[in-house]
């Protein structure tokens, strides 16, 4: 197979290569007609020099997979046509395999111009990701109607705009990826005249406008992602209709406006990120209640009002990070509804998650994907004291609150959040002593408490004697270790009994619960223009029972 620095294939490799592995022949003419070759090198600085002789020989090959394979040239090229040197283009060759169903050269050291030959060439699948290829994307090719079903191009080098017509001759997309490639100009019109599109990915690029009607409009969408862009206008438009759609990828955009409406009709969500645009409005009352949703991610936009009720009925919600926003109010008690921060559950997500824990920004996907949870409430205005009732989120991994209002006690109940790795209650008004309980948590990793009103000794063991003075800074009433601040002899060691905290909680809970419900509204609008009414009328009323008509002064709106 022509390798340079690899010394000798596997015994397994015989005369006979349809026993190889990763290659298949036809049961009826014996040709090779697949090659999975995924990957061949023997490390990462080992390249791989195909010789060429061999795959000029194949003449019904349907499928050629050499996925990160690390190519570094080509030996022989003579004998395949090719443009006789040795490069990292494209073998000429395949221009001549005209069954090719699916052919990927992704993640290899591939350059030059798009081949756009292959457009016409593959009938199926064609994934050229991680590549080094330049130029505009192509436009029609010989005006002719394309049967190719998945196109994966993202991650090389294109400029310029996608071709306004690009649904006329590739009308058969079902999955399009073309992230990560320096597109610019506006997302074409066309797209959503592709009916069987189920998947696109035009992430990381530079376009901007507006996301086109027909690409949501009764769409057969499952995944969409559009994040990393220029985007503008609102986050969707009116008159969307995705009700297959699962992932919807928005953020680092620049939308406008509240959440959209037509979001209700896509019930199946697993997964809606949305963070770091110019969003705003209240979202408590019209969120729509999605029962699947695993990841609610609106960090960093200017939404504001209660937290959202809606969010209790979501109990397979795994990340929920609402921070960096406006809202306030108290925190729902009944968050602790939800199954994947109290019961031992793993997701199931191909889709990375980025969520920041610990201080630090992670990517989650794979196997620490399927174990992470967290909740971010950070950097909003939210009042009141913590539930005692997030004390049953056993399975919780991060829980962030800190920068809000918070008042009251820390509760003992954390002390059941056994899974919990990170706990930043920073820069609230947090009163009283640190729970003793604090210190039984042993997966505890990460502890901040500093900048609030804290009171009396640390209860410096367990895992609290790992953290050193930084968690607990700008609590000047806090002393002992590992502060420098020495406690007077008559500082209590225990803490103080806060038995009372539940009962404080549930009256603010009722007080919230009441102000929050639609029916105070309504029922305050009611009375007030009823006595504005009869204050009107009975003056008219009495001077009009001998029979007189009564008019009634029009009111301006």
């Amino acid at each position: 197979m022509g390798y340079q620095s690899i010394s000798s294939l596997p015994e397994s490799y015989t005369d006979d290569c349809c026993q190889w592995e990763g290659v298949f022949c036809s049961l009826t003419s014996s040709h090779v007609v697949r090659i999975f070759f995924d990957p061949l090198g023997e490390g990462e600085g080992v390249l791989w020099y195909p010789d060429m002789k061999l795959f000029a020989q194949i003449k019904e090959l349907q499928e050629l997979h050499l996925t990160r394979n690390r190519i570094g040239g080509l030996l022989n090229p003579e004998g395949c046509n090719l443009n006789n040197r040795n490069s990292n283009r494209v073998p000429l060759f395949l221009s001549t395999q005209y069954n090719l169903q699916t052919l990927d050269l992704s993640n290899n050291f591939l350059e030059g111009p798009f081949p756009a030959w292959m457009l016409h060439n593959v009938s199926s699948a064609l994934r050229l990701r991680g590549n080094s290829f330049v130029g505009h994307f192509p436009d029609a090719y010989h005006n002719r109607e394309l049967k190719l079903a998945e196109l994966d191009v993202s991650c090389n080098l294109f400029y310029g705009k996608l071709p306004s017509n690009i649904a006329i001759f590739l009308p058969n997309l079902y999955a399009f990826n073309a992230s990560s490639c320096g597109l610019t100009g506006i997302i074409p019109a066309s797209l959503g005249k592709l009916k069987a599109l189920e998947r696109l990915d035009l992430s990381s690029n530079h376009f901007d406008g507006f996301i086109p009607s027909g690409l949501t409009k009764n769409s057969a969408l499952w995944y969409l992602n559009l994040s990393n862009n220029r985007l503008g206008g609102g986050l969707l438009p009116e008159d969307c209709n995705m009700t297959q759609l699962r992932w919807l990828l928005l953020h680092h955009n620049s939308f406008l406006g509240n959440m959209p409406h037509c979001l209700s009709n896509s019930r199946s969500m697993l997964m809606l990120d949305i963070r770091h645009n110019n969003l705003s409005g209240m979202i408590s009352s019209g969120m729509p209640i999605f029962s699947e949703l695993g990841a609610l991610l609106l960090r960093g936009n200017h939404f504001s009002g209660y937290i959202p009720r809606q969010l209790c009925q979501m109990p397979k919600l795994q990340f929920l990070d609402l921070s960096n926003n406006h809202f306030s109010g108290i925190i729902p008690y009944c968050l602790s509804n939800n199954l994947f921060w109290t019961k031992k559950l793993q997701a199931n997500s191909w889709v990375p998650i980025d969520f920041t824990t610990k201080g630090y920004a992670y990517s989650f996907q794979g196997i620490p994907l399927t174990l992470m949870t967290g909740i971010d409430l950070s950097a909003n205005q939210l009042a009141g004291a913590i539930p005692y009732q997030l004390g049953k989120l056993h399975e919780l991994h991060s829980l962030n609150l800190s920068n809000n209002l918070l008042t009251g006690h820390i509760p003992k109940s954390f002390e059941k959040i056994t899974s919990l790795e990170s706990l930043d209650l920073s820069y609230n008004r947090l009163t009283g002593q640190i729970p003793q309980e604090i210190s039984h948590m042993s997966s505890l990793t990460t502890l901040r408490l500093a900048f609030n009103d804290l009171s009396g000794r640390i209860p410096f063991e367990g895992q609290l004697s790992t953290f050193s003075e930084s968690s607990y800074v700008g609590n000047p009433k806090l002393c002992g270790d590992p502060l420098e601040r020495k406690c007077s002899e008559n500082t209590n060691d225990v803490n103080q009994d806060d038995g009372n905290e539940e009962k404080e909680e549930k009256n603010l809970e009722e007080d919230h619960r009441v102000i929050d419900e639609p029916l105070f509204f309504y029922s305050f609008v009611f009375m007030s223009y009823a006595l504005g009414f009869w204050s009107v009328v009975a003056p008219y009323a009495s001077a009009g029972i001998g029979g007189k008509n009564i008019t009634l002064p029009l009111m301006d709106a």
